[in-house]
């Protein structure tokens, strides 16, 4: 403040002090100013909240308050109108300077002088002493302020500075779960006691991905399941937006939750979405066991942290698609190669066969042919489809069917290869039982065979082979079972991935399970294996009934 500078006061006497003795002394003193004079709190907040007001160029530089002993409330629930103004945003940087009538008011619980910086007894006033005290509590709410300001830049940057190292471990490895992983070891303790970071699979699934100061293991979230709806995660996920959960109750948690109460103690949970692309990708959860639940600040940090990561992890998440590609269609390149050399040769050999003037080993040359250009036409087919499968272009025409007569005929047609093999083909389905389906008749026998056609190639001589189907809700759950060796555990997960193969099998390019799993998705069904080892295994799909 230079000497030039006049200072805007507003006087609020309150019937308190003399407010023509406060204007003298200002007058007589060294304090340029513009002085404003209203005798109570109604008429200061009308001054205020005029026309054009406040801003910087139209707040006063100081306020005057006159207090008596009878201003100060008889309970902290009555009304101090112009405590509660200044306090408002924007005009707690006006400093107050309080007046007073009497030295017991000064000691007084009025919320207004409670903002005071300095205080003042009228009969002890000079104009010399007024004007110091007016200076002082102006430049003393500057310094306040530039220090508030210090502190919030502060902050600021601690933020980007947490954030940058949040975003560096996530940047660390192109291997997903070992960025997450030490995203989750950042994120502790400064955002939580514990942190959890799920992703959504393409099955629509939660799979904890990685987590940090929590030893336990968490169940994957199955949004089908009977206690997913009320789960924080997947709400925070459907509603992408943030949910703090306090006072978690183990008698009614979902699993999940009650995992976390037992092995964490935990006492509070605050999630925060993982939106990229406009998609919810995945969730952070905060675990509070120890620590106070997060406060306001650490809440918009958590909600920040959340934002820069999700667009990471999905960039990571798009090159891991990107990469199994371009796997993929090496594979593709490697394995087509492979099979096709096989008939082509059978090809080149009878060619050559045929180029002999011997007709006799004409006769047996012919069908060779016809069997492998049957087989490269299969191939052929199969890559096709899988091509369609990937792109999302698999049509599949439904009709009303009754799904019965489809089984018969397809026991029918593997009867003959199953009793050659000394394989028991057996039904286990009542045909009019089981009524009307949606179905592509060609799409569903390419899923049965393929299924049927895997069951009996891995099924040994006295072994059996059944074609089952019953009633599963709205649904006809189809089903084939074999009596072979099994899959193991480890494996299960794989069966429906492209070009996935069974050690023992040595034919086929391994994408007919990946084709039936398109078809019977196609068809708003789902598919699944179930296998023991040693004791065989099923394959059995949904197809949904006629007006279910």
């Amino acid at each position: 403040m230079t000497a030039e500078e006049a200072v805007e006061i507003l006087l609020v006497h309150r019937g308190a002090v003399d407010a023509g003795w406060i204007e003298q002394a200002l007058r007589e003193g060294e304090l340029r100013h513009r002085l404003t004079v209203v005798s109570n709190d109604a008429e200061a907040l009308a001054w205020l909240r005029r026309p054009g007001a406040p801003d910087e160029a139209t707040l006063p530089a100081t306020i005057l308050l006159g207090l008596a002993w009878s201003d100060i409330p008889a309970s902290a629930s009555e009304p101090d109108l112009l405590a509660e103004l200044i306090a408002d945003e924007g005009l707690g940087a006006i400093p107050v300077v309080v007046v007073a009538a009497a030295s017991e008011a000064v000691h007084g619980a009025s919320a207004a002088a409670g903002l005071a910086l300095d205080r003042l007894l009228a009969h002890e006033i000079t104009p010399a002493l007024l004007a110091r005290s007016i200076r002082y509590a102006i430049e003393r709410r500057r310094a306040e302020l530039l220090e508030v300001e210090r502190q919030k830049n502060e902050q600021a940057i601690n933020r980007v500075r947490f954030v940058g190292a949040v975003m560096a471990e996530v940047t660390r490895s192109l291997d997903l779960k070992t960025a997450l992983s030490g995203m989750a070891r950042v994120l502790v303790p400064r955002l939580g006691d514990a942190a959890i970071i799920d992703l959504v699979q393409d099955d629509g699934r939660l799979l904890p991905f990685a987590q940090a100061g929590h030893g336990g293991s968490l169940p994957v979230i199955d949004p089908a399941g009977s206690g997913a709806v009320h789960d924080p995660v997947l709400l925070a996920i459907s509603q992408r937006s943030s949910v703090w959960l306090t006072e978690l109750d183990i008698d009614t948690a979902d699993e999940r939750h009650r995992v976390l109460l037992e092995q964490a103690a935990a006492r509070a949970l605050f999630v925060t979405p993982l939106v990229a692309r406009g998609q919810a990708i995945g969730a952070i959860s905060y675990v509070f066991s120890r620590s106070a639940p997060a406060d306001t600040e650490s809440r918009r940090l958590a909600e920040e942290v959340a934002s820069s990561a999700a667009l990471a992890i999905d960039n990571m998440r798009l090159f891991e698609q990107a990469q199994r590609a371009i796997r993929g269609r090496d594979e593709l390149l490697a394995i087509v190669s492979h099979d096709l050399r096989n008939p082509i040769n059978v090809m080149s050999l009878a060619v050559s066969t045929l180029e002999q003037p011997d007709a006799a080993p004409r006769a047996q040359t012919v069908p060779r042919m016809k069997r492998a250009l049957k087989r490269m036409e299969h191939l052929i087919d199969d890559l096709l489809d899988v091509a369609r499968v990937d792109a999302g272009t698999l049509t599949v025409e439904l009709s009303p069917l009754p799904i019965g007569p489809v089984l018969d005929e397809l026991h029918e047609q593997w009867r003959p290869l199953c009793a050659e093999k000394d394989i028991a083909l057996g039904k286990d389905y009542a045909p009019e039982a089981l009524g009307v389906v949606q179905l592509d008749r060609h799409r569903v026998l390419q899923v049965l065979s393929n299924l049927i056609g895997n069951a009996i190639k891995f099924t040994p001589a006295g072994g059996s082979v059944r074609i089952g189907a019953d009633l599963l809700g709205p649904w006809v759950k189809v089903s084939v079972a074999d009596t072979g060796p099994g899959i193991a555990p480890e494996n299960l997960p794989h069966v429906f991935d492209r070009f996935w193969q069974n050690e023992r099998r040595t034919d086929g390019l391994g994408l007919g399970l990946a084709i039936a799993q398109g078809i019977v998705l196609a068809h708003g069904g789902s598919i699944h294996v179930e296998s023991t080892l040693g004791a065989g295994t099923t394959f059995w799909f949904t197809l949904r009934r006629v007006g279910e």
